[in-house]
């Protein structure tokens, strides 16, 4: 006997001790279950079959799991949507409208199965937080375990992943160098070191080539937008100290907060390096790459430095297409054409 058999057919002795009656030869839907609080208990192959579609990290996890204490999963189904029409399209705003659409379309039709049977299941009380994504062809769900294994029996999912937590820098302390609150008057004539060490400079001077015309994002803790080095370019900034955050900014973390901030200050520290700067430089407090560029963020990390994979493809939707503050990547008023 194999060793992952072993595990498999320990797997299935435990399903028996948790779930009468008797075993069934195949899985039936939720809406078929006379007792939809329980579903039916798996056989050796179809438990082979689910094992093979679960991520390694995961299957030794629903070994030891309770029962009773829902997981959080990403469901990803096979298949992706056909963008190769794009690059027919010269137009930025048209070659982004058509991935976006192309992308809901597909991710609407493939799932519709699957979140048809997760909706039974949310209201057997197996499963609940349904997250489709379009970005990838993907769903979030937290789901008992019991549902988690008869999720991978079906034909249309290719794997099952956890919803890993990602930590900016592991091993460095969560808060990054602050970038310098230089004033231009302050500011050094020569290039800062970072700009110097690649030559940047000479491609604002010989080129003319500073980021001018050009939309930038970051996907991190978020920013503190009233930065003296990022405030000029950020996206949302009227002028006379008027901002409009409304396709500017999004925060995918719990705190879902309206205005750009950043409680960590990695994502302040990166984008100093892509735009920091007074704008119409070089060498007057310019420590970005491209400080003539303007800047749009969405916050994926909390105030610890850690994002989890949903929130991550949540914040990659809005970057596609950036929304209205307070509306969620996806909608109808999100619109690739600000990206």
């Amino acid at each position: 006997m194999t060793k992952r058999l072993a595990i498999l057919l320990t797997a299935l002795l435990t399903l028996w001790a948790l779930f009468a009656p008797a075993f069934a030869s195949s899985p039936r839907s939720l809406k078929q279950l006379q007792k939809p609080a329980l579903l039916q208990p798996l056989t050796a192959d179809q438990l082979e079959k689910a094992a093979s579609k679960l991520d390694p990290e995961l299957l030794a996890a629903l070994q030891t799991a309770d029962p009773a204490t829902p997981l959080t999963v990403i469901v990803r189904l096979g298949g992706q949507a056909d963008l190769s029409s794009a690059a027919d399209l010269t137009a930025k705003t048209a070659r982004g409208a058509f991935v976006y659409q192309a992308l809901q379309a597909y991710a609407r039709r493939a799932q519709a199965g699957l979140q048809a049977e997760l909706a039974t299941a949310v209201r057997a009380s197996l499963a609940g937080d349904i997250r489709p994504f379009f970005i990838t062809n993907a769903v979030a769900v937290t789901a008992r375990p019991d549902l988690v294994w008869h999720l991978a029996l079906r034909d249309d999912v290719e794997t099952i992943t956890p919803n890993r937590i990602y930590q900016l820098e592991a091993g460095r302390p969560a808060a990054a160098p602050s970038i310098p609150r230089q004033s231009a008057a302050a500011a050094s004539p020569t290039a800062e070191w970072n700009i110097a060490q690649i030559n940047a400079d000479d491609v604002w001077t010989q080129y003319g080539i500073d980021g001018r015309g050009i939309l930038v994002a970051n996907l991190d803790s978020g920013v503190d937008f009233q930065h003296p080095a990022l405030v000029n370019q950020y996206a949302g900034n009227l002028g006379g100290g008027s901002f409009d955050h409304d396709y500017h900014w999004y925060d995918a973390t719990d705190q879902m907060l309206p205005v750009p901030y950043d409680d960590n200050g990695h994502g302040t520290h990166t984008m100093g390096t892509t735009v920091g700067g007074d704008g119409p430089g070089p060498f007057a407090d310019d420590i970005g790459v491209a400080p003539g560029a303007t800047w749009i963020a969405v916050k994926a990390f909390t105030y610890d430095g850690y994002a989890t994979t949903a929130d991550i493809h949540e914040a990659y939707e809005w970057l596609l297409a950036p929304c209205p503050a307070g509306v969620a990547p996806g909608s109808i008023e999100c619109d690739p054409a600000r990206a």
